[in-house]
C-alpha cells in the first residue's frame, strides 16, 4: 500500500488481478455435489475415481462431521474442506440409512476440467 505524495489522505493499493478468483495450486479436491440435509449435507453427486468414491462415500450419504466438527450445510462442509490441504486426510461421520459411520478421505489435487465441462459448486 502506498499513498499520494500531494494529497496524503488518499491511500492505495496495486493488486494483482489476473490471480484474483483462482484457487491455489494446494486446494482440495473431493470430488462430490451436495445440498442442505435436515441435518448435515447430504452428497447428491460423487465423482467415479475421486477422493470420496475412494473413500467409499457414496450419493444419498450425510455428512454429519468433519474431524470432529459439526457439518450444519452443504457450503459449510465446503468451508470446512477448504481450511484443507491436497494430500491431507480427514476423517469423516456419515449417515448412510441412517446408521452412522466414520470415512477417511484424502484430498487431492482438482483434476484439469476437460474443454466445456463447469465445476460449479463441486468439492
Amino acid at each position: 500500500m502506498s499513498w499520494y505524495r500531494n494529497d496524503p489522505n488518499y491511500v492505495y493499493a496495486v493488486v494483482e488481478t489476473e490471480r484474483t478468483g483462482q484457487e491455489p495450486e494446494n486446494a482440495p479436491f473431493m470430488g462430490i455435489r451436495g445440498e442442505d440435509a435436515e441435518v448435515g449435507a447430504r452428497l447428491t453427486e460423487v465423482t467415479e475415481g475421486g477422493p470420496a468414491a475412494a473413500a467409499e462415500l457414496a450419493t444419498g450419504d450425510i455428512v454429519l462431521q468433519i474431524d470432529g466438527q459439526p457439518v450444519t450445510s452443504y457450503q459449510d462442509l465446503l468451508a470446512k474442506v477448504r481450511r484443507y490441504e491436497a494430500g491431507q486426510t480427514v476423517k469423516m461421520q456419515i449417515s448412510r440409512n441412517r446408521e452412522v459411520s466414520e470415512r477417511s478421505v484424502t484430498f487431492t489435487t482438482r483434476p484439469q476440467p476437460a474443454a466445456g465441462s463447469g465445476n460449479a459448486n463441486r468439492g
